[in-house]
């Protein structure tokens, strides 16, 4: 079995920046080494001539090109403004 040490804990929370408790190594020792156990058994399996893949649903991200339009003039973007100063919209105070 792939047995860590509590020093290999300590020193991987360390680097994560994360403070254990004597408790928190014990359990984590125990259980990341079990986690590296298995994945030792996912390295015995047999994957010859199965290509590599990061899914396998087949689906593709479709986006769309960018592009832009002409904007509107200030002068018509302010035509049906309620409230203008100095070419600006003018609203009540936030505050």
């Amino acid at each position: 079995m792939a047995k860590l040490t509590k020093s290999d804990v300590k020193h991987v929370a360390e680097l994560a920046g994360f403070r254990l408790s004597g408790r928190e190594i014990l359990r984590l020792q125990k259980e990341l080494s079990e986690t590296l156990e298995f994945i030792k058994t996912l390295e015995e399996i047999n994957t010859t001539g199965v290509a590599p893949t990061s899914h396998v649903t087949g689906l593709q991200n479709v986006t769309k090109e960018d592009f832009s339009r002409p904007s509107l003039s200030q002068d018509r973007a302010l035509a049906n403004a309620p409230s203008c100063h100095n070419n600006f919209f003018k609203t009540k105070s936030i505050f």
